[in-house]
């Protein structure tokens, strides 16, 4: 299908607001075993996750809440030095007759982490 895309020349915008699989990367200057805490209490805390996965060793926390529209977290941790941890966290929804929206979950999650208090 993309190749008939490509070769008709069609493209289809997607709309900034709209985000199917949204994604956040960053990197905060706090120790890897403090923001793995961090992103546990975040999960469980603040969006109110049921953690499905939890692995330290693999810097791995995966997590789902929400029973209509519901929404799975997943946030991996890779130890750049001492005081430095880089995190990315992905969301991932069922499907919706609506047209997805950013994740307001991503969002307070990544508040949380690089806020160091709620």
């Amino acid at each position: 299908m993309s190749f008939l895309v490509k070769w008709l020349g069609l493209r289809i915008e997607r709309p900034a607001s709209i985000a199917v699989r949204p994604s956040r990367a960053f990197t905060v200057p706090f120790s890897y075993d403090w923001v793995f805490e961090r992103a546990l209490s975040g999960m469980r805390d603040t969006l109110g996750a049921d953690i499905s996965r939890e692995d330290r060793a693999a810097g791995v926390i995966e997590g789902a809440f929400g029973l209509l529209f519901s929404e799975r977290i997943s946030c991996s941790l890779t130890r750049q030095n001492d005081h430095a941890t880089e995190v990315r966290l992905e969301s991932r929804r069922s499907a919706n007759a609506e047209l997805p929206k950013a994740s307001a979950a991503l969002q307070r999650l990544e508040q949380h982490l690089k806020g160091g208090i709620l």
